[in-house]
């Protein structure tokens, strides 16, 4: 048994799997990836059983596979600058791990107890590269942390059919968003009702769909597996979450729009954040004639920014946790960004010109404005 591959290629194969591997399990094998193939056609796999991957390696072998702990062969390659890594089975039950100048025997381990995978595609639809990546990544930005509610980690892709179009839809406990695009193709993939894709396949979508070349789609129940031809396939294993009515939510009337500069606003959330001293940090944003102000107001100072805008109607008032605001803003692309509010109490919908399909949520804080004390006012 003999397999020779290229240590750029390899190295690059275990650090993408890397992500998905298993760093404390009830199965031990999940920490190994498999390295096998025929001729020049060899690849890597890794899973963790909910994800998986299968990743193409520039080489060639005889057919036999190894199985070989994966974080461990990661820190061996790493530290090479040789080009080629070889693996030998010398005995029943040793490897040998050569890149032509330093020698490692390792304990083989039976490729017998790795799961069986299947990452081939049924029925595949092709998407444009990039796509997906574009679309999750601002979407994701309000999804639900995993340990707060787990039925949201993650982003839903709710198939509107008559339309032909698609929704990818995140939530969590105060904010949603989400983006439509027309794609009929995705629409006839997903069928009548949605997918739930968890934060953390979102994430691996994300790093791989680079945009360089176009990917595959295949959904066979609730196993989402996606190709980058030539170079990897990655698996998902999905999950079952009922999607709240956010279409009737969004259907909100608004009392008051105002466009406001996003990268001002940007950086005076920031500069609000730099300065409040609270747990739970909140700006309030006070809109006025020609100007909103961002401020915040602590017992021990208070700071605050003007924005100029264009507005006429009636003084409004509405606080917003920071980071929760400033994860929406820095996702969009607007040069200004349009704030619908529907009561200083009640959800917010924010969207720009620049971001078409696109729409933001979030429930603004109830704060109590009362003089501050003398006694807070010590220093």
């Amino acid at each position: 048994m003999s397999i020779r591959v290229q240590r750029d290629s390899l190295l690059k194969a275990l650090s993408k799997s890397q992500s998905i591997m298993e760093k404390r399990s009830n199965m031990p094998v999940l920490q190994y990836v498999m390295i096998r193939g025929t001729g020049s056609e060899i690849n890597l796999w890794a899973s963790n059983l909910q994800y998986s991957y299968e990743i193409n390696l520039l080489g060639e072998g005889d057919g036999s596979p190894i199985l070989i702990q994966g974080k461990k062969l990661l820190e061996i390659v790493r530290e090479s600058k040789e080009k080629f890594f070889t693996f030998s089975k010398i005995s029943q039950n040793e490897l040998e791990i050569s890149d032509g100048k330093a020698r490692y025997l390792m304990a083989m381990t039976d490729p017998d107890e790795y799961p069986e995978l299947d990452l081939s595609l049924k029925n595949p639809i092709q998407v444009q590269g990039g796509y997906l990546s574009k679309v999750m990544e601002k979407v994701v930005a309000t999804s639900a942390l995993e340990e707060v509610a787990n039925q949201f980690a993650g982003v839903f892709i709710h198939n509107i059919p008559q339309d032909q179009t698609v929704s990818f839809v995140s939530i969590d406990n105060y904010r949603f968003s989400y983006q439509v695009s027309t794609n009929p193709e995705l629409s006839q993939l997903i069928g009548e009702d949605k997918v739930f894709i968890p934060k953390k396949g979102v994430y691996e979508i994300i790093r791989f769909d680079t945009g360089e070349s176009p990917l595959f789609l295949s959904l066979e129940g609730k196993t989402l597996t996606i190709e980058r031809p030539g170079e990897l396939k990655f698996q998902v294993k999905l999950k079952e979450h009922g999607l709240p009515d956010y279409l009737s939510v969004a259907s909100i009337e608004p009392i008051i729009t105002v466009a406001i500069p996003r990268k001002a606003l940007i950086e005076a959330m920031r500069k609000m954040h730099a300065f409040s001293e609270e747990t739970d940090k909140v700006a309030g944003m006070s809109l006025e004639s020609d100007r909103v102000t961002v401020f915040v107001k602590q017992h021990l100072g208070e700071a605050s920014e003007d924005i100029e805008v264009r507005y006429s109607g009636e003084a409004f008032k509405i606080y917003y946790p920071i980071k929760g605001l400033l994860d929406i803003l820095q996702v969009m692309e607007s040069e200004e960004v349009e704030f619908s509010f529907t009561g200083e109490d009640k959800l917010s919908m924010i969207r720009g010109p620049q971001d078409v399909g696109y729409q933001a949520f979030i429930m603004p804080v109830e704060i109590i404005d009362r003089p501050v004390s003398e006694e807070e006012g010590e220093l």
